[in-house]
């Protein structure tokens, strides 16, 4: 199930470069604090997209490799950053060295995994003593009456919606499962503020969202615009969401 749904990213590339929201300052010092200060070996970003994570990390000096399964998306990060170096691969099989990475860090991504053997290709490459860290900016879909009625209409109108609530559901025991022992959690606020058509895009850049050409579609920019025009503020609404860090060994 959730392979075919991170499939559906197919012809979003442009829309998640975009769209998707960076992730904050703090929690970018944070992962920066957890990569081992001695060694000189590479970070891997493991399902780097379009690069978001792996330039706001480079661009604190920190060697960046992007591994990214997505053909489209692998083009747009290597378009938009010239000083990492992007290769094709996925979590399961990266091609790189064995004990060739300082750290592996995975945005918005690990959900995606199958597990086990992702774990079996991170203890393969990571360097000895290398950290495993996971982030997620997470849309807080309770923090006022906006975001209840936007999470409200997502469900009502995206047939696919109700597997993302799915994975998410799964997602601690795959957490808990996945490192071998205690694991360092922290939050960090984090918000968009959007205009109409920003909304609209960051909402299609999600992997549940319809494509061009289909009634889902149409049916969800007319009701996007009209929450928008409900809830905005001087042309905007504030997109909040609560940016996840794990931090540990496998």
């Amino acid at each position: 199930m959730t392979l075919s749904l991170a499939k559906s990213y197919n012809g979003k590339t442009d829309l998640y470069e975009r769209a998707r929201p960076l992730y904050p300052s703090a929690a970018i010092t944070w992962i920066d604090h957890c990569v081992p200060r001695l060694s000189t070996l590479p970070i891997v970003d493991i399902g780097a997209g379009t690069g978001i994570l792996t330039r706001q990390l480079g661009a604190l000096g920190l060697p960046m490799i992007g591994i990214e399964p997505n053909s489209q998306m692998l083009a747009q990060a290597r378009n938009r950053d010239q000083n990492a170096d992007y290769r094709q691969g996925s979590a399961e099989e990266t091609g790189l060295a064995s004990g060739s990475a300082r750290a592996i860090v995975c945005g918005q991504s690990f959900h995606w995994f199958d597990t086990r053997r992702a774990a079996e290709e991170f203890r393969r490459i990571l360097n000895v003593g290398g950290p495993v860290i996971l982030a997620w900016n997470i849309r807080s879909p309770d923090h006022d009456a906006f975001h209840i009625a936007y999470e409200a209409m997502l469900a009502q109108l995206f047939e696919h919606y109700a597997q993302t609530l799915d994975i998410d559901r799964e997602l601690e025991d795959r957490v808990n499962d996945f490192y071998a022992g205690p694991f360092e959690e922290r939050r960090f606020a984090n918000a968009q503020q959007l205009g109409i058509d920003e909304f609209i895009d960051r909402t299609l850049s999600c992997s549940y969202a319809a494509l061009p050409g289909t009634t889902e579609y149409e049916a969800a920019i007319t009701a996007l615009q009209a929450l928008h025009r409900q809830f905005q503020v001087q042309g905007r609404v504030s997109l909040r969401y609560s940016t996840r860090v794990v931090h540990g060994f496998i």
